[in-house]
């Protein structure tokens, strides 16, 4: 998902959407990529794997004219209980287990490398003292998000 955390007004925030979402489509169109959308309106293409993901949509915003991290940045929803495996997970596109431990890392890491400023369920829907940890690692500078409590 993309925040548009420069905008100014509402209306603003709609335009710059609007605009992204529409440079992501001709994006994955010229790639010969999925532009199927589905009941809440995202797109899932086919990617390698989450940097790629994360790469695409900020060449997106790029394309529509504005700055990722300053006009807008990315919020990503993990919904990691669904990769739960025993004591830990194993990630879709990696294939590889993860503990709790791994993942909160892994989370971190991608956090410094792109303008995420959101990470919904980052882990297990349990895992209170973890999500605890990930939080104050992540300071102030990422908000994480639990619904599936």
């Amino acid at each position: 998902m993309i925040v548009p955390v420069g905008a100014h007004r509402f209306s603003q925030a709609m335009e710059m959407g609007v605009a992204v979402y529409h440079s992501l489509g001709r994006l994955l169109r010229e790639r010969g990529l999925s532009t199927a959308v589905g009941d809440e309106g995202g797109v899932a293409p086919d990617l390698p794997g989450d940097e790629e993901a994360l790469a695409l949509l900020c060449q997106a915003i790029e394309a529509a004219g504005y700055r990722p991290g300053q006009d807008l940045s990315i919020a990503l929803d993990a919904a990691a209980s669904e990769w739960s495996q025993g004591e830990g997970y194993r990630l879709p596109k990696r294939g590889q287990p993860f503990t709790p431990g791994e993942l909160a890392e892994y989370w971190c890491g991608l956090c410094g490398r792109w303008p995420i400023v959101s990470l919904e369920d980052p882990l297990g829907e349990s895992d209170f003292t973890g999500v605890a940890a990930l939080t104050a690692r992540l300071g102030g500078r990422v908000q994480s998000v639990g619904d599936d409590l």
